[in-house]
């Protein structure tokens, strides 16, 4: 909209939105190394070429929906589907269930691999707890602290995975060679191609607090660049996770299946003391950004739609967004009880099935003629 008198947004202010997406990706599946073995370094050589191409069309997703959502002014989640399926807006309900789903299994995964991490110090139903109240008072405050709370966790995870997967893949580098050489595929290649899009699935659940943070994306620069941040960092450092579990595995009888943390595997196997707490803490606030990027999306939602003509303790709108953030994580807890693995494999798989016909295919097909519908007949748009 440049036409319009709008400007590109500074890459500060990008970046800071971009983490957005980062902080919802790098959560415990991520950071442990669990959901990069799983769905990339357990299929072969063929997962350091796989991960790119996923977050490339999640990228791509996330920019149309930017661009939607700046032509139709929808940035809360319910009106932006509804006006991205209209003349059939009920089919909105189809997102609805997705993003249900996947907010439990995905805030289930942070308070399980938290309580995980800490349990070797304080009972596992303390350091659930103390997980459940960091979202919550996080989560609570609205937008701002939320982006703010998303970049501070961002870069430190940067640092940090940056640290982490620089020492353990310098450890191994011998190794790199013969993997990346290696021409026979585990399982074939249909299996690790397919979850390029399983995986794009059930990691577009950060759109709704992606779009959120856009109202002030109003050129085609600043959509691709904001976009282009992310891809880099997403697709950046998952090739490296990738690459770091390849080139480790089977070394010292090191087997990544059955493991539920196979990065920290890595660093006691590096010798452990303070690249142990790097990773520990690192991985900590992973948890914590994936919870707060899930929770605050749903109390986006309903914050302005529940107890909105209360005239007691709930006309306050921190009261309303306390007690959404609340409901979702006493279900979440619930899910915890299932174990990280298990929700990684069999509740984000299904999560990214659901997210293929829930935003990827809608998005790219028909956001993409409405888009270019609105561009004829709005020539200064985005230009």
């Amino acid at each position: 909209m440049e036409g319009n008198g709008n400007k590109n947004l500074s890459l500060a202010t990008l970046f800071s939105i971009a983490c957005v997406w980062f902080g919802s990706h790098v959560g415990g599946g991520f950071a442990t190394g669990n959901q990069t073995w799983q769905y990339y370094a357990s299929w072969g050589w063929i997962s350091i070429i796989t991960p790119v191409l996923s977050m490339g069309l999640l990228a791509l997703v996330l920019r149309q929906a930017v661009v939607f959502a700046q032509a139709h002014q929808a940035y809360a989640y319910d009106e932006f589907f509804k006006k991205l399926w209209a003349p059939y807006p009920k089919l909105e309900l189809i997102f609805e269930v997705y993003f249900v789903i996947i907010l439990l299994v995905a805030v289930g995964v942070a308070i399980a691999g938290a309580a995980s991490l800490f349990v070797e110090y304080i009972p596992y139903t303390a350091a659930a707890v103390l997980t459940g109240l960091i979202l919550f008072f996080t989560t609570i405050f609205g937008a701002n602290v939320m982006r703010r709370a998303a970049t501070f966790m961002c870069i430190i995870i940067l640092l940090a995975c940056a640290l982490i997967f620089g020492i353990g893949i310098a450890a191994q580098s011998a190794n790199i060679a013969p993997v990346l050489t290696e021409t026979e595929l585990p399982s074939g290649a249909w299996p690790p191609l397919y979850r390029i899009f399983v995986y794009a699935g059930f990691q577009a659940v950060v759109l709704p607090a992606f779009i959120a943070c856009t109202r002030e994306v109003k050129t085609a620069k600043s959509a691709n660049t904001v976009t282009f941040l992310g891809f880099l960092m997403n697709g950046g450092y998952l090739t490296l996770g990738v690459l770091l579990l390849l080139i480790w595995q089977g070394q010292g009888g090191i087997n990544f299946a059955a493991i539920t943390l196979p990065n920290l595997e890595i660093c006691n196997a590096l010798g452990g003391g303070w690249l142990y707490w790097c990773y520990f803490v690192t991985l900590f606030l992973a948890f914590i950004s994936t919870g707060v990027s899930c929770i605050f999306g749903m109390v986006a939602r309903l914050e302005n739609k529940i107890f909105t003509k209360s005239a007691g303790l709930f006309a306050n709108i921190t009261m309303r967004r306390a007690l959404i953030s609340a409901l979702v994580m006493l279900a979440s807890v619930s899910l915890s009880l299932f174990g990280l693995t298990a929700l990684v494999r069999y509740g984000y798989g299904l999560c990214g099935y659901i997210g293929i016909f829930a935003v990827i295919l809608p998005i790219l097909i028909i956001g993409t003629v409405k888009i270019n519908r609105y561009k004829k007949e709005h020539p200064e748009f985005m230009r």
